[in-house]
């Protein structure tokens, strides 16, 4: 995955009105391994448990659960994966910024991502310090004075790549700007992301 470093799993409900196509062994996969389903099935993806409708425990008998599956009467979990690694962008909601005031505004991803760029449109950086911009509870400064926005904005050929904390779905991305400018301006910025779902 390479640079791709923070990934976790996720589940999948198949069966009753969902997908049955390849998981026709999903009851019998040994937790955390192989399930056997199909061929390349990559290992921890089966280990899920049928639960047909209406009943308690699932029955231990395979024909049987093979024939509620096939009548769409049993409801399958199956450990899931990441599957697409690419570059996606993440906005932040613009916000008027009176002249003077200081406002946190944030953003929360969909999708699991590490940002590695924020851009500040070059048409306002001149207008705003940023004094904060955090991950969840991790801060992209290193001490607590402000910076000018201009060493965010889309010309700035210095700033590297940034690393902070992988933001998890539904985290909080905030940044703390200030209006130096002597009239309400509307604050607008972006992040490119490393995003795997």
């Amino acid at each position: 995955m390479g640079l791709y470093d923070d990934i976790i799993g996720a589940y999948d409900i198949i069966g009753a009105r969902g997908d049955f196509s390849g998981y026709p062994q999903l009851a019998f996969g040994a937790e955390g391994g192989d399930c056997g389903c199909q061929p390349g099935c990559p290992p921890g993806y089966g280990g899920g448990m049928m639960v047909p409708l209406g009943q308690g425990a699932p029955p231990a008998d395979p024909a049987a659960v093979a024939a509620l599956v096939a009548s769409k009467q049993a409801l399958g979990l199956a450990s899931t994966y990441p599957r697409k690694a690419r570059v996606e962008l993440l906005g932040f909601p613009p916000t008027n910024v009176p002249n003077g005031a200081t406002l946190t505004i944030t953003t929360q991803p969909q999708v699991l991502c590490k940002i590695f760029r924020i851009v500040i449109p070059s048409d306002i950086a001149f207008q705003f310090m940023v004094h904060e911009f955090k991950v969840g509870k991790w801060n992209l400064f290193a001490n607590g004075e402000p910076v000018p926005a201009a060493m965010l904005d889309e010309l700035a050929s210095d700033i590297g790549e940034l690393n902070p904390d992988t933001a998890q779905v539904n985290a909080q991305i905030s940044i703390t700007v200030e209006n130096i400018s002597n009239a309400p301006t509307i604050f607008r910025a972006g992040c490119f992301v490393k995003a795997i779902e």
